[in-house]
């Protein structure tokens, strides 16, 4: 009986091979926990990273659409420019004459400081698009894809702005000055004259260069929207060119400035002015 009771007393003992075996367990355990741990911080980072560099490009691309619109204050500020901009062939002065053709039409101008000082360089070096779809001078607009000249509004070529004129209000023969002569003749009444700027990054499309340079290509309003005032996002998703560079995911800023003109006094004042934001996708990992 002494001897069944000192056996119950007695410890049990674990073999080498089972503290081995439970240690194994362990370690496995804290290593899978270690991992979870990594992968969480890991996701985490990205997701800071990639919003940082989000933020980062919606500033760089928000002050490109905002230089031009500096430089057309400028314009507005100086006599000089704005005679330019109100000849018959400047970028104004093209919307304000008689005839349907020229109401209708978009002044396209792409924003080159690399190789002028101003926005305004000449007819010949812009382009302008019918409401038939008709151009003149085709290749006046940001060819992004022409290494012959830099397109870009810096020498790293990043960012490419493009800027469209237009006449969002309808051409009426009562506006027109009837003693003057047709070819020439300006309105006699205050006129809204809408600027379109918009600033494209091709390194962060899933597009190519000449893919993004093809949506530069195309007419800025649609000519459905054209006499109306588009005051919603999906209004401004119609629109033709601002279409393609959200098919081909091109990072863009839109920015919308209305001036009204008056003939009486030759002077342009600024109106309402629109941000519609940033299209930049960063749930595809791009950045």
């Amino acid at each position: 009986m002494s001897q069944l009771r000192r056996i119950q007393r007695q410890p049990v003992q674990l073999q080498p091979t089972q503290q081995q075996g439970m240690a194994l367990v362990i370690v496995l355990f804290m290593v899978l926990l270690l991992s979870a741990a990594s992968v969480i911080a890991l996701r985490d980072s990205q997701t800071s990273l990639d919003l940082t560099t989000a933020a980062q490009v919606n500033q760089l691309l928000f002050h490109a659409s905002d230089v031009p619109l500096v430089r057309i204050e400028q314009v507005i500020q100086s006599p000089v420019l704005l005679s330019q901009w109100l000849s018959d062939i400047g970028p104004i002065g093209y919307l304000l004459r008689s005839g349907e053709q020229f109401a209708t039409a978009e002044y396209v101008l792409c924003y080159q400081p690399t190789q002028r000082d101003t926005l305004y360089a000449g007819a010949n070096q812009h382009k302008i698009i019918s409401q038939s779809g008709l151009t003149q001078n085709k290749e006046g607009y940001c060819r992004i894809n022409n290494s012959q000249s830099n397109y870009f509004t810096s020498a790293r070529q990043v960012v490419a702005t493009q800027v469209s004129l237009v006449r969002p209000d309808s051409l009426s023969p009562s506006v027109i000055d009837a003693t003057q002569d047709t070819t020439t003749a300006l309105v006699s009444q205050p006129v809204r004259i809408r600027t379109y700027v918009v600033s494209v990054m091709p390194i962060l499309s899933d597009a190519s260069l000449s893919e993004v340079e093809a949506c530069l290509a195309l007419s800025m309003v649609d000519r459905k929207l054209q006499h109306s005032l588009a005051s919603n996002a999906s209004d401004i998703a119609s629109l033709s060119q601002v279409a393609c560079l959200q098919q081909t995911q091109t990072p863009y800023n839109l920015q919308v400035q209305d001036y009204l003109y008056h003939p009486q006094t030759a002077k342009l004042i600024p109106l309402e002015w629109f941000d519609y934001g940033n299209h930049l996708d960063t749930s595809g990992g791009s950045l």
